[in-house]
């Protein structure tokens, strides 16, 4: 961060406090307190971006080993048809799911209306 450049309010940032200076005593120039917020409640520093990394890399090292091309001898007339014959499977099971699901919603509706269908009825064979 350059000391002279001119901030939103005016002023430069070297004028900002009287007496103090951009430059810790170590030697490092300082961000504004963000040693404060590295620590945690209990004082031990944690480094979060280290960890977001590691998690990362293990995720991508899982995923990769999963998404790797493999290689194989079929022709492009083989494979095409075993997607055609996917997306036909996708097709009926997503009809089958929403049969399913419709029947779900029309079970629900009447258990949850059962007590107004049972008072419609007083012959005691249907109940």
């Amino acid at each position: 961060m350059d000391t002279n450049a001119v901030q939103g309010t005016g002023v430069s940032s070297s004028s900002t406090l009287p007496g103090s200076s951009p430059i810790n005593p170590s030697g490092s120039s300082s961000a504004g307190g963000s040693d404060e917020i590295a620590k945690s409640m209990i004082g031990v520093d944690i480094d979060l971006t280290q960890i977001y990394n590691s998690i990362q890399t293990k995720i991508v090292n899982y995923l990769s080993y999963i998404f790797e091309p493999v290689q194989h001898s079929f022709t492009n007339d083989i494979m095409s048809n075993h997607i055609q014959n996917i997306g036909i499977l996708l097709v009926i099971l997503t009809a089958i799911i929403s049969i399913f699901f419709i029947s779900f919603l029309f079970n629900i509706t009447l258990f949850i209306f059962s007590g107004r269908l049972m008072s419609y009825f007083t012959n005691k064979y249907i109940l």
